[in-house]
């Protein structure tokens, strides 16, 4: 496992197996730096996720506890990059007991096809 620092309140532990990619995010998103290095991080790792023909991306929020709109539109940025190339499925995992997550994960799922949703109450194992 290796772990991306996107702040002092927020990084994202990487978990590789074979072909498959998971992404733990955990803390809280809420500056435009936090967005700058998150963006730079995300446009990165879809490009090795190209190369490396990754065959399965699971991208777990819960661990998130607040992430502010100019982050929320980063991440639609990269569903839609993957969603167009169609290089590798998406399964985003995120807490439907909180509000935020709730209401922008089921948006997103609605806008952009191909990413498959799972709504689990609680915190990550």
């Amino acid at each position: 496992m290796e772990t991306f620092m996107i702040t002092e309140k927020a990084f994202i532990n990487i978990i590789e197996d074979t072909n498959n990619i998971t992404l733990a995010w955990r803390g809280t998103i809420d500056s435009d730096y936090a967005n700058a290095v998150m963006r730079d991080f995300l446009m990165d790792f879809h490009e090795k996720c190209k190369q490396k023909n990754i065959s399965k991306l699971t991208s777990d929020f819960r661990g998130v506890k607040f992430m502010f709109s100019s982050g929320i539109k980063t991440l639609i940025g990269w569903f839609k990059l993957f969603a167009d190339d169609k290089k590798y499925p998406v399964t985003i995992i995120y807490n439907n007991k909180i509000r935020w997550q709730d209401v922008t994960f089921e948006s997103i799922h609605m806008i952009i096809k191909g990413i498959e949703l799972i709504a689990k109450e609680g915190s990550p194992e």
